[in-house]
């Protein structure tokens, strides 16, 4: 099965507490898109300790621009969706920064959290860990198609709902997992990306508590995000048979 699978620790945390620090559900939120199309594909070798492409890394540096700044310049991308580096030389020292796992954990988590804004109104719920694992190795729009393919088509196989997918996962790769549903492959998602709840709690910034909060009720307030998160994961798919 493909490395992909083999989410870093380091990753699964990121994922994480970018999840958990998403507000629930808002009101009046936007339907769900009806079918979305598997469009994406992973795009280049992924890199460093926090598994990042060349494309994936400019495009995360180009949603923190402070960040980018700091490791260089300003990150543009032109009308073809292109991105790049103005300043000499920066292109490069920005993707050496991606083997720094400190500076690469950092910007995966704030990548995930514009993901996971991004994701929520067009999904219908929160986005959970695994959601993020797509949209960090791809991108939204396939992540969002995944969701939308569990909801609707869970017991198709992977291989056929989205071939390039499965073959970045390494699923159906000379019969390899060749029957694996869209279903099952999300189950594996959900424990390949999770990270304990402890570690969570531990790693989450608590909220700016409010005037008339205590420290208690700011604390408990954290605690239920935690675990809020934390059974959002666990459910994110009804009950199935176990991943083969």
């Amino acid at each position: 099965m493909s490395p992909l699978l083999d989410v870093p620790a380091q990753l699964a945390l990121a994922l994480s507490l970018a999840a958990a620090s998403v507000e629930g559900a808002q009101p009046n939120l936007p339907p769900p898109i009806a079918q979305p199309s598997f469009t994406g594909h992973v795009d280049g070798a992924l890199e460093g300790p926090l598994l990042f492409s060349e494309r994936s890394w400019m495009r995360a540096l180009h949603g923190v621009p402070d960040e980018a700044q700091k490791l260089g310049g300003r990150v543009f991308v032109t009308s073809g969706g292109r991105f790049y580096v103005p300043a000499p030389g920066a292109h490069q020292r920005m993707l050496v920064a991606r083997n720094n796992a400190k500076i690469a954990a950092k910007i995966a988590q704030a990548a995930a959290r514009e993901n996971a804004r991004r994701m929520q109104p067009l999904i219908g719920k929160p986005a959970v860990a695994a959601d993020l694992l797509i949209a960090h190795v791809v991108d939204v729009s396939t992540a969002v198609a995944l969701v939308s393919a569990v909801e609707n088509t869970p017991d198709l196989a992977l291989a056929t709902a989205a071939p390039r997918l499965a073959a970045a996962f390494g699923i159906g790769a000379d019969g390899t997992h060749q029957a694996m549903t869209v279903e099952q492959f999300y189950r594996l998602l959900i424990a390949k990306t999770a990270a304990p709840p402890r570690l969570v709690a531990l790693s989450l910034k608590p909220r700016p508590r409010s005037e008339n909060e205590t420290a208690e009720q700011a604390a408990r307030a954290d605690r239920e995000r935690v675990i809020a998160a934390w059974r959002a994961r666990i459910n994110a798919v009804p009950a199935a048979a176990a991943t083969q």
